[in-house]
Order: structure tokens, then sequence, then C-alpha cells
């Protein structure tokens, strides 16, 4: 039972996390917290979107452990915390250009 158990616990945390993966917010998040850490605001900035959108999106790559944040100057700064999200990330890109090149 627990291993019925733990196998339904890893799918349920893969789908969560290739779910957020295919948000092209998300996405864009990653990609920009890969270079150094932001917050918010300067996310929403640079996104051209609203502070709520990004906070929203935030809150749900915390809840799968993929960023954190450390106040500075009572401010949030974002980072990412699992770094092999960004090698996930490459190999995925990888194969989408390998699909764009292929001959069907």
């Amino acid at each position: 039972m627990k291993i019925r158990y733990n196998l339904v616990w890893l799918g349920e945390k893969f789908l969560r996390i290739f779910r957020i993966l295919g948000n092209p917010t998300a996405y864009e998040i990653i990609h920009l917290l890969a270079r150094k850490s932001r917050s918010v605001e300067e996310l929403a900035d640079l996104l051209g979107l609203h502070i709520s959108t990004v906070s929203h999106v935030m809150r749900n790559l915390r809840n799968l452990d993929i960023v954190r944040y450390v106040v500075k100057f009572q401010e949030r700064k974002y980072w990412i915390k699992e770094r092999r999200i960004l090698r996930l990330l490459a190999e995925a890109e990888a194969i989408v250009r390998k699909f764009r090149t292929a001959d069907y």
C-alpha cells in the first residue's frame, strides 16, 4: 500500500510541476530568475504584467519548491532553488527544436 501511495504522490507532484512549467508566464519567470534574483515588482515590470499575476505564479512556483525568496531591504528577492529545473527546460527546448526540424 505504501508503494502505491508514493507512486500516486509522485505522479501528482510530477503533473503539477509540468503544468506550471507549461504556463508561459512561469516559463518566462524561470528564465529571468536563472540569470539573477529579482522581486515580483521587477518581474512584473520586465514582463509587462500586473503584480498580482506574477505573485500568483510565484506562489505556485514556491509551493512546488522551484523558487525561494530572501528579504532584502524590506523587499522579497526570488531565486531558483531547484536548479535542475533549468536543465529540464533546456532538454524540453531541445526536443521542441528537433520536432520543428523533423520532416513528418
